[in-house]
């Protein structure tokens, strides 16, 4: 997981002196650099144009002959996130446990994974936390971890993200997002 930094229009200024932005529709997108604590820093630079902090997570994984794992995004409700990039089958030729869609989230953001051999099924959440002024660090915590068939009914608010993650992990070779929002 990453922390980016989002900021509207064109900044020229920001393309001269940092390494790490990737333009897009709109704007530019910067992935902010971590120490060895875990701890980002957002460059001064980047202070005066009201940037927005999102954390940047994949769906991925996929199924092999007996084994597979999954990791699946959603919401801390639970509900589907619509992802700023779903990567096409023509792109590429190999995507078992790649990354098959790219969330761009602010705040937190909950985590299903699921390993279809040992059948342990994790759910966290990743929050946001600023340490400092401009340093920042991903927070992680565990929302619920044991086997899948021990998964407790009162977090039945993940349970169709959970499905999806049996489903991804158990998809032979698995080239496609299975837990996204559709647009309408």
């Amino acid at each position: 997981m990453e922390l980016t930094v989002k900021l509207f229009g064109e900044h020229e200024e920001i393309l001269r002196t940092i390494t790490n932005v990737a333009l897009v529709k709109c704007g530019a997108i910067v992935t902010l650099t971590k120490d060895i604590h875990g701890v980002f820093e957002m460059p001064e630079i980047l202070k005066k144009f009201s940037p927005r902090l999102f954390l940047r997570c994949e769906e991925r994984g996929g199924g092999r002959t007996a084994s597979g794992k999954a990791q699946i995004i959603c919401g801390l409700s639970g509900k589907p996130l619509n992802p700023f990039h779903v990567f096409s089958n023509s792109r590429r030729e190999f995507f078992a446990e790649k990354a098959h869609a790219i969330f761009s989230v602010p705040e937190s953001v909950a985590m299903i994974s699921f390993y279809r051999g040992s059948k342990n099924l994790n759910i966290r959440n990743f929050s946001l936390r600023m340490v400092h002024t401009r340093r920042y660090v991903i927070h992680e915590s565990k929302i619920w971890s044991g086997k899948i068939e021990d998964f407790p009914v009162e977090l039945g608010k993940y349970s169709n993200a959970v499905a999806a993650a049996v489903a991804k992990a158990s998809c032979y070779h698995c080239r496609e997002p299975h837990y996204i929002a559709v647009k309408e």
